[in-house]
């Protein structure tokens, strides 16, 4: 996000990682039906690119484990079915106890999400928390939207991601705020102002 576009955030200077509020700018501009929210160290082995193009299903919403590489590319292996797994199949009996909150596990990095729904959550929170607001995500569809449901792409079909250092930290070192979604996993719809994603603004981009 360009020092443009951020300073027109509210209370930019105490927002120094835009990661959260460049993609909730990006998606209230989207055309389609679907978001494909990723991050730019992510790349798609091809059985979830053909996934994503064929059989993504309404109201339901789709993660993904992550996989590292070194070296920028994607090992080659056997074409195979995605395995888009539910994630209340996943976790088995622990996701039908009341309060259960499951791992989210660097699923942050992939959200793919219908428009309509992602609109209606208000996007990923815009506050002064910088870090684990993907999780953050994720735990708010599980406890609020229970008739939607979630998926996460495991083994030969996760994603792979540009392993690399500095993770979590403000480009002038210091480590960002983290969002603890186990201590406080039930956010309020309406964290978000009406003008999430800086509706209100009239951008290079629009």
């Amino acid at each position: 996000m360009s020092s443009e576009i951020h300073e027109k955030m509210e209370n930019p200077m105490n927002v120094k990682m835009f990661e959260y509020r460049a993609k909730n700018v990006g998606a209230r501009r989207a055309k389609g039906k679907w978001l494909v929210i990723v991050n730019q160290d992510d790349m798609f082995p091809p059985s979830t690119h053909n996934f994503i193009k064929k059989s993504l299903l309404h109201n339901h919403y789709y993660g993904s484990d992550r996989r590292e590489t070194s070296n920028g590319k994607i090992p080659q292996e056997n074409e195979v079915e995605c395995n888009a797994q539910l994630l209340k199949d996943f976790h088995g009996e622990n996701a039908k106890k009341s309060g259960f909150v499951p791992d989210w596990p660097n699923l942050g990095d992939l959200l793919i999400q219908e428009c309509d729904n992602f609109y209606f959550t208000k996007g990923f929170l815009e506050t002064n928390y910088n870090f684990a607001l993907d999780s953050e995500y994720y735990s708010r569809m599980w406890f609020i939207h229970k008739s939607w449901e979630g998926h996460r792409f495991r083994d030969s079909c996760s994603i792979y991601h540009q392993n690399h250092a500095g993770m979590g930290h403000h480009p002038d070192g210091k480590l960002t705020k983290h969002y603890n979604y186990r201590e406080n996993p039930h956010v309020d719809e309406e964290s978000n102002p009406a003008h999430w994603g800086l509706l209100n603004q009239k951008l290079n981009i629009d």
